[in-house]
């Protein structure tokens, strides 16, 4: 039985060494199995985060998106305003350079009848010339002086207008 003995003994030590061969790749297997397990956390754990931030990113977009609505229509309305104070101001320009065309119109015809006034030579033998310039007012040789004299003798629910040369 040595031969068998020896052969047996050959066997076991061949099946202890292929057991061990096997432990070995065994916990090679499972170290790798941990590492790969490790990593596939890791992945979770950075796909979470990556969840995270883009539902965050989506939230902030989200309310750019509702800011930028609010600017532009701010800036619609402003733009609405703009054009309409232009327009106003162009209908006012207008009345204006209208209203400047006719003074500069009406400016030497005033010249004239303030000097064809001037020389008008009235009798001295007029009792009372202030019947003659109307209520309010009195006849003077000086223009300027009869406009002094017209907002002299105004009372607050009269209006004046003075012409300026």
């Amino acid at each position: 039985m040595t031969e068998l003995e020896a052969r047996q003994t050959e066997q076991a030590e061949a099946l202890g060494g292929a057991e061990a061969a096997a432990r070995q790749a065994a916990q090679r297997a499972q170290a790798g199995l941990d590492a790969k397990t490790k990593e596939l956390e890791s992945c979770k754990a950075k796909q979470a985060e990556a969840l995270r931030a883009a539902e965050t990113a989506r939230t902030e977009v989200g309310s750019v998106r509702s800011d930028l609505a609010v600017a532009l229509r701010l800036q619609m309305l402003a733009q609405s305003d703009l054009r309409e104070l232009q327009d106003r101001y162009r209908h006012c320009e207008q009345a204006r350079k209208q209203q400047e065309d006719l003074l500069l119109k009406l400016t030497p015809r005033l010249q004239q009848a303030a000097r064809h006034l001037q020389h008008v030579n009235l009798p001295d033998d007029i009792p009372d010339r202030k019947h003659l310039a109307g209520p309010g007012h009195t006849t003077v040789a000086d223009p300027d002086q009869a406009v002094d004299q017209e907002a002299d003798n105004t009372t607050p629910d009269t209006p004046t207008t003075e012409l300026k040369n």
